[in-house]
């Protein structure tokens, strides 16, 4: 990608050179009058190395202003993409350490996943297997039984009932 970035980067200076070449041996130009009897007069290669200029700054500036507007929007998307990811990954652990055997690591993960993981199947099927290796038989009930009621969920919520 850098490397495509460059060659269009020398391609476009090499235009631009060839570009003022050209303009250089063209007559005329542009007069700014700026009032009070003063005047700037340019020739056509500078005229031109002018507009180049300005339609940079003004890419430039709008460029600016809308990552300025775009990123409050950006931010945002980061973060619930991060919350997601830590969630997700509370789950997998989560489950593997219910499929294991450890207690602790099962219920704090599943404490963890309940705060931030969006499908509430995955979070309902770890606090019930939480809840059954810690021999809380209610908990593990209620949980499959919520998760029974959910679309989806009805064979794993059946299973474990």
């Amino acid at each position: 990608m850098i490397i495509l970035f460059l060659i269009i980067l020398v391609v476009f200076i090499i235009l631009i050179g060839v570009t003022m070449l050209w303009a250089g041996g063209l007559s005329g130009g542009i007069t700014i009058d700026w009032g009070n009897g003063e005047a700037l007069i340019l020739n056509a290669g500078y005229s031109i190395l002018l507009v180049i200029a300005v339609a940079l700054l003004s890419a430039a500036a709008v460029w600016l202003l809308v990552s300025l507007f775009s990123s409050p929007w950006r931010f945002g998307r980061a973060r619930r993409n991060s919350r997601v990811k830590k969630a997700n990954r509370a789950l997998a652990d989560g489950l593997l350490a219910a499929e294991a055997g450890d207690v602790n690591t099962a219920k704090k993960l599943s404490k963890k996943a309940a705060q931030h993981a969006e499908d509430d199947r995955l979070k309902l099927l770890l606090e019930a297997r939480a809840a059954e290796i810690s021999d809380d038989w209610s908990g593990a009930e209620r949980a499959w039984g919520q998760l029974a009621r959910l679309p989806g969920g009805q064979l794993a919520g059946l299973r474990g009932a």
